[in-house]
């Protein structure tokens, strides 16, 4: 995990714990994703970057940035100081919290439909949430997205239907070392006469599907303090 720090405004310390935040300001303790991302839209726009996924939880803020053909840090780096500076200003979150600014990395969670149909052609492992019958962790190539039902070619063939409302998390994979040289991708649509499976619905049946557990992903984030909210790199872990 790569971890460095830069000074984001003169109100900076360098300190991986938030300060107590200014009473004299107000804000929301645990405003909405809308409203956090209509204040970061415009903030980002000039420097060309869009939001690929932004949490709000634990009072950690984390935004994941991205543009067609792959972000570098040094957007990263000045998107981290434009949001902290405005969020300064703005402060629309009246608690403590942390943020965190980062690009999707090499392996992506996939969290909405819009992460899915970007990750089209890709490996992806999936943990389905418990309700889920059948196999909970499956690992196969997106080959489509319709109406919230992604359908995966697995590695013996068969496509496997994942309804995205019943998974838990999800991330694309690579393939590293001798597993990258050897492996066979499972694109093609599979065999002729290969059985489809639904997996995540009542009643549905799921056999023979691969089983992965997702894993980390690797990712640049800028690390800094600011009075009120702190900014790192972090690595998302299941």
């Amino acid at each position: 995990m790569v971890v460095w720090s830069q000074a984001i405004h003169p109100n900076c310390i360098f300190s991986l714990f938030p300060n107590t935040p200014d009473a004299r300001k107000g804000g929301d303790s645990m405003p909405t994703p809308e409203k956090l991302l209509s204040l970061i839209e415009p903030i980002i726009e000039p420097i060309d970057a869009e939001i690929y996924d932004l949490e709000y939880t634990g009072g950690v803020l984390k935004v994941t940035l991205d543009r067609e053909g792959g972000i570098d840090l040094e957007t990263i780096a000045e998107a981290t100081r434009r949001i902290s500076r405005e969020f300064d200003l703005l402060d629309p979150i009246s608690s403590k919290y942390t943020l965190e600014v980062s690009s999707p990395g090499l392996e992506r969670v996939l969290r909405t439909e819009d992460h899915w149909r970007r990750a089209m052609g890709s490996l992806v492992q999936v943990k389905l949430k418990r309700h889920a019958e059948g196999e909970r962790r499956v690992d196969g190539e997106i080959r489509s997205i319709e109406e919230g039902v992604a359908t995966l070619a697995l590695d013996g063939g068969e496509l496997l239907q994942v309804h995205l409302d019943d998974v838990d998390r999800a991330k694309t994979r690579l393939l590293w070392g001798p597993e990258a040289r050897t492996s066979q991708s499972p694109s093609g649509g599979g065999k002729r006469g290969a059985a489809n499976y639904q997996a995540g619905k009542k009643g549905a049946a799921n056999s023979g599907a691969a089983q992965s557990e997702v894993g980390a992903s690797p990712s640049n984030t800028p690390m800094a303090e600011t009075k009120k909210s702190s900014t790192s790199d972090t690595s998302e872990v299941s």
